[in-house]
């Protein structure tokens, strides 16, 4: 059965609802939602940087703070509370937080072959 899924503000920032992500990053994160190819939750990280390799098309909507994408060789990219990004699989680059980030993210395991992009 397809159920609707409410998650209060709250729960997204208060420490007592996340885990610290492994490595001493000053992250921590919760696991909303989990169904099928599809992962959900929210990240809330310290300022700091890191580097990423996407493994599935994973989006983000930044709810608090500012942070730069970096594409390898490519220019950095400013994003702010309110920008929504996607990342296409294979997308590689640096995450630099300036301030403070809350996040919700969106992960979708695409079986190969099946890299359609459609933007509307």
């Amino acid at each position: 059965p397809v159920r609707v899924m409410i998650t209060p503000y709250e729960k997204l920032v208060s420490p007592m609802y996340l885990s610290p992500l492994p490595g001493g990053s000053g992250a921590a994160s919760r696991l909303l939602y989990s169904v099928g190819p599809t992962t959900m939750g929210n990240v809330i990280c310290a300022p700091g940087s890191a580097t990423k390799t996407c493994q599935y098309v994973e989006c983000f909507h930044l709810v608090e703070g500012v942070l730069f994408l970096t594409p390898k060789g490519g220019e950095a990219i400013r994003c702010v509370a309110g920008d929504t990004v996607v990342l296409p699989r294979g997308w590689t680059g640096d995450h630099d937080v300036v301030e403070k980030t809350t996040m919700l993210w969106l992960s979708v395991e695409e079986e190969d072959g099946d890299d359609d992009q459609s933007s509307n």
